[in-house]
């Protein structure tokens, strides 16, 4: 990836854009500035960050990178945190099972410690980074769906949890600083649709310009 501006996008290894090599002199390539017109910066981190070739070589495929914002940052990540939102604002939790909460906050320790590894110059690994998040997301997500809903004072539960997502603020934040932020604000509404939609829009209009 590159910038007009003198930004550029540093690999370990070869990378290639549908299969092909960058060529600028070709126009085969993905100027930062002109996807960010259409995909928030998180997200355009969190794809590099997937994709980027570390150990071998890798392929920005769009068809591949629009399924994983799909899958992850849709319906995982977005639908995590929306589910999230309505218990708080309903000050509803997680029922009384606190040895379940307890157990998530371990789990979500252990990966913020392993995700931590991974920003260290001896281990650094992106890739690590962006699996081990999605990782996180799953463990909230798989939390939060086993678990009785509760609402009242028997609720006790929530606290915990938002613990939990607070290791998961403090991993996610030299990735993608501008969610981090939202969520260490208290701030939920988690939206990757709107990337999802400008992601297939960028494809579309990249497409009718090469026809």
């Amino acid at each position: 990836m590159a910038s007009r501006n003198g930004w550029q996008f540093f690999r370990k290894e070869f990378y290639l854009l549908e299969g092909s090599k960058f060529s600028t002199s070709r126009n085969h390539a993905i100027w930062a500035d002109q996807i960010r017109e259409y995909v928030s910066s998180d997200c355009i981190r969190y794809l590099l960050a997937f994709d980027r070739p570390e150990s071998y070589q890798t392929d920005f495929n769009f068809q591949e990178m629009k399924n994983l914002i799909q899958k992850e940052l849709v319906d995982r990540w977005e639908s995590y945190f929306g589910q999230f939102t309505k218990r708080v604002s309903l000050e509803t939790s997680i029922s009384e099972n606190a040895d379940s909460a307890d157990n998530l906050y371990r789990d979500c320790l252990e990966l913020s410690n392993l995700i931590s590894r991974s920003y260290e110059h001896d281990s650094f690994s992106l890739k690590e980074v962006v699996r081990l998040l999605n990782l996180f997301v799953w463990k909230l997500s798989e939390f939060s769906g086993e678990q009785l809903f509760l609402k009242g004072e028997n609720a006790t539960v929530l606290p915990m949890e938002k613990q939990s997502i607070a290791l998961f603020v403090n991993s996610l934040s030299p990735l993608m600083p501008n969610l981090a932020k939202q969520l260490s604000e208290q701030n939920y509404q988690v939206d990757f649709s709107s990337d999802l939609y400008g992601f297939e829009k960028y494809i579309k209009e990249r497409q009718q310009k090469k026809s």
